[in-house]
């Protein structure tokens, strides 16, 4: 052995005899202070309740903790900040503090840790923002749900309702309620529940949230998210606690009662109108079960529209049945229950009227909605056509939007589709009344001309009594009665275009709506009820007519559908708001006033001057002036990139000031793709802010790819957007269509009865200027309802909704803005239907 070598061999030696000193004495030393050991690390100041505390920016708060131990073993701790940047710890005379330094909305986690065990240790979440100053209860929202044990559908079994409380102050605002209990008689079981709300001051703070507390648990239970259930009869308190750092508290007083409430009957309610109101059928003639469609037809009866496709086909049923909340009254019943679906389906009355159409100012008839799924009936407008007497038959399609070279791929004639959704032949005003009601059950329930009896929100979320209108329910079981909705519809004359008509006595009628009846995926059902169908003689004259957000620019080539929203008459109750529109140069600007929203089209350049007289007044009337100028083409589509797009947050509910934002939540933004999550239909909504503003007008139209669960709707809004104001989605849109799922289907025509399915990708696309096909036939695209000169949102909208899935989602894969007009060539439904195997990837 060298020399090294020995030198080495005694090193490791050495090394190895101390390594065994060592471990010796550690595990000495750990049997002896085995007894000793940190048990837990908590946050003991500022109290944050499982919240975030929140701190302006410059504004520091001590942070006092609690070490729990057993032995003898250090207490101390670190603190540490995952961005200093944010929130930085400060030391000061022997306490610890942490300090805002970073922007409004940045947030921060402390983390306390045990020296001794920082296996053991506490975190502080922070965010820069605005503390609360205050908060107070704002109302409670009770629901009751009846649960029918001897229904076997599932799906209607549980029936809800719901009624809202403003909180006015402690003494007097006390939460009442009533146990869980059975009706034997009625077969139910009835259960209660409570959402609290508070208030903030200020409005916009930084963190929202509460920890909710039951005085005796005994008495209620109330969840983390502050919903009350109730345990038994008795009085308690409920106290809930903000979650921002400043423990705020807020008291409720609670009285829960043994005894059920009982239901209060639905008010009829009519507007006052001084006109003359002539019935033309009220149904009482006709035998108890006599089928409206009936070869052997009686009275008035003219059988029902359905559409071409559909004429032969079981799409629902029409009888002539005893008005089941009045024995005495008979009505039709309208049964949405077919095979198919059914937007065409409605009654077609053969009136002989005293007077001459032209001599009448308005139509109205009673209405009744049942219906299981709440979102297929909401904002439902009324439709009315005349045609010349018993010239409307099951061929003939309702309010439809197919478009003339869609329905020549059809076969169906342009005579079958006059009947279009934006040229009702009567309209009612788009407003709501407020129903007089000394009751507590059905106060503040609504009224509204312009659609049919509805529930504004689904039952899944915000569904409230006073949110359903007269003349809606769920089921023909439900106890209340929910009386007859009166549609007052006036006269649009200027759509009724067919020669001599309106000099007729005898005409015919086709009235209802675009119900889509039952899906069999859902088989939801509907159900309309109609009674005393009656024209309106009389006028109030029309004094003035203004008119709002009229475009002062266009591009030529280029088409605008103008709001009648946008529309004011004085007085508010006029029958005279028929408008006819010339334009000071035809060659620069046109109008076409037959539709209920008149279109301008620029087909020339200049400037031009557009008048809007009375037509029964014609002294009356308004005028603005269009400037129409030469657009450019662009060079290529322009791809929006959605990781960069900014998903407008959603605002609070009492914040008034707010001009754009989302009305949800639960998007999600990854690997290029939007998924957005929506549970309510219609009320819904993700804003998609573009980053800038963009002149679309030199585009063709939009492209999208993706795929949703339900009907969804895409619309374009310019940067001078206000969500706040009344009726902005029709005021102020300037696109909007329904891309996906019911309504469209991307290897189908566009426009037309078809129907995509959930849940499958399509590449869709939508042209918003006209073109001419292959064939050199002229191909309308869709009408924008502005300029697009100046847009800066996207808005994506849920629909429809399937009350039985509990949300549903819109997956946005890609948006382009297309620079070159693209003409629809896939096979229509028909070839289709006919050549299967020709075409095996649409089936």
């Amino acid at each position: 052995m060298s020399k090294t070598s020995k030198i080495v061999t005694k090193t490791l030696a050495g090394v190895l005899s101390l390594a065994m000193v060592v471990t010796s004495l550690s595990i000495t030393g750990t049997t002896a202070d085995a007894k000793a050991k940190i048990k837990s690390v908590k946050v003991k100041s500022p109290v944050v309740n499982g919240g975030k505390l929140v701190l302006k920016k410059g504004q520091k708060k001590q942070i006092k903790v609690k070490v729990t131990k057993s032995g003898k073993i250090s207490k101390k701790v670190t603190y540490k900040s995952s961005n200093p940047k944010v929130a930085k710890i400060v030391k000061s005379k022997g306490k610890v503090y942490v300090k805002a330094v970073g922007k409004k909305n940045k947030t921060a986690k402390i983390t306390i840790a045990s020296k001794a065990n920082k296996k053991k240790k506490a975190t502080l979440k922070i965010k820069i923002g605005t503390p609360i100053k205050s908060v107070k209860p704002s109302k409670f929202v009770v629901t009751t749900s009846v649960t029918n044990t001897k229904q076997a559908d599932a799906t209607k079994r549980t029936k809800k309702t719901k009624k809202t409380t403003k909180f006015v102050s402690t003494k007097k605002s006390v939460l009442t309620m009533t146990v869980k209990y059975d009706d034997k008689a009625a077969a139910t079981t009835n259960q209660q529940t409570a959402q609290l709300y508070v208030k903030y001051s200020p409005t916009k703070v930084g963190y929202k949230g509460m920890k909710w507390k039951a005085k005796n648990s005994k008495v209620v239970y109330v969840s983390p998210y502050g919903v009350v259930t109730p345990v038994k009869a008795g009085t308690t308190k409920i106290y809930g606690y903000t979650k921002d750092g400043t423990n705020k508290k807020v008291t409720i007083n609670v009285k829960i009662n043994a005894k059920p409430a009982t239901a209060t009957p639905t008010p009829n309610y009519e507007p006052a109108d001084t006109r003359t109101q002539t019935v033309v059928e009220d149904f009482e003639s006709y035998p108890v079960g006599y089928n409206w469609e009936s070869d052997e037809e009686q009275g008035t009866a003219g059988k029902a529209t359905k559409g071409k496709e559909y004429a032969n086909s079981n799409v629902g049923k029409m009888t002539v049945v005893t008005d089941p909340e009045n024995n005495k009254n008979k009505c039709l019943k309208i049964e949405y229950t077919g095979d198919t679906q059914a937007y065409d389906y409605a009654p077609i009355f053969n009136l002989k009227l005293q007077k001459k159409l032209d001599e009448y100012s308005g139509i109205k008839f009673e209405s009744r909605v049942v219906a299981s799924n709440t979102g297929d009936v909401k904002y439902k407008t009324a439709y009315a056509y005349f045609a010349k007497y018993g010239k409307i038959t099951p061929e003939y399609y309702f309010a439809t939007s197919l478009k003339k070279a869609d329905a020549e791929k059809k076969g169906i004639s342009e005579e079958l589709i006059k009947f279009s959704v934006d040229s009702s032949h009567a309209s009612g005003k788009d407003e709501n009344y407020t129903v007089p009601n000394k009751g507590d059950e059905f106060e503040g329930m609504v009224y509204n001309n312009h659609s049919l009896p509805m529930m504004y929100d689904d039952w899944a979320k915000e569904k409230k009594n006073e949110n359903r209108t007269i003349g809606f329910k769920e089921s023909e079981s439900d106890k209340y009665k929910a009386g007859w909705h009166p549609n007052k519809m006036n006269l649009t004359k200027g759509n009724i275009t067919e020669t001599g008509l309106l000099n007729q006595k005898n005409v015919s009628l086709v009235l209802g709506s675009t119900y889509t009846g039952r899906y069999p995926s859902t088989n939801a059902s509907l159900t309309l009820y109609i009674d005393n169908v009656s024209v309106l003689e009389g006028e109030t004259p029309c004094t003035a007519v203004k008119i709002e957000n009229a475009p002062t620019k266009m591009v030529k080539g280029m088409k605008l559908s103008m709001s009648a929203d946008n529309f004011a008459y004085t007085p508010d109750n006029t029958t005279q708001t028929q408008l006819t529109w010339t334009s000071s140069d035809e060659k620069v600007l046109k109008v076409d006033s037959s539709k209920t929203d008149p279109v301008l089209e620029a087909v020339g350049t200049g400037k031009v001057t557009l008048t809007a007289a009375v037509t029964k007044n014609p002294s009356v009337k308004t005028s603005f002036d269009v400037e129409v100028v030469e657009g450019t083409t662009a060079a290529s589509d322009l791809t929006i990139d959605l990781s960069t797009l900014k998903i407008m947050p959603k605002k609070a509910d009492d914040d008034k000031t707010t001009k754009v934002y989302s009305t949800v939540d639960g998007a999600k933004q990854a690997g290029g793709v939007l998924s957005l999550a929506f549970t309510q239909a219609n009320k819904d909504m993700y804003v998609l802010d573009l980053g800038k503003t963009y002149d679309l007008s030199n585009y063709k139209g939009v492209a999208l790819s993706g795929k949703a669960t339900e009907q969804m709707s895409i619309e374009l809004y310019p940067d001078t957007a206000d969500f706040q104001q009344d009726k902005y989605w029709t005021k102020q849109v300037q696109f909007a269509t329904y891309p996906f799922f019911e309504g469209s289907h991307a290897i189908r025509s566009y426009e037309g009865t078809s129907y995509g399915e959930a849940g499958v990708e399509e590449n869709w696309w939508c042209n918003w200027i006209d073109g001419v096909d292959s064939k050199n036939v002229k191909v309308d695209g869709t009408t924008p309802k502005g300029n697009l000169t100046n847009v800066r949102y996207v808005v994506l909208k849920a629909n429809k909704f399937d009350a039985n899935k509990p949300e549903h989602v819109y997956e946005l894969k890609s948006l382009v803005f297309s620079k070159d007009w693209k003409e629809n060539t896939n096979p229509t439904d028909k070839e289709i239907k006919a050549n299967p195997e020709k075409y095996p990837e649409y089936k």
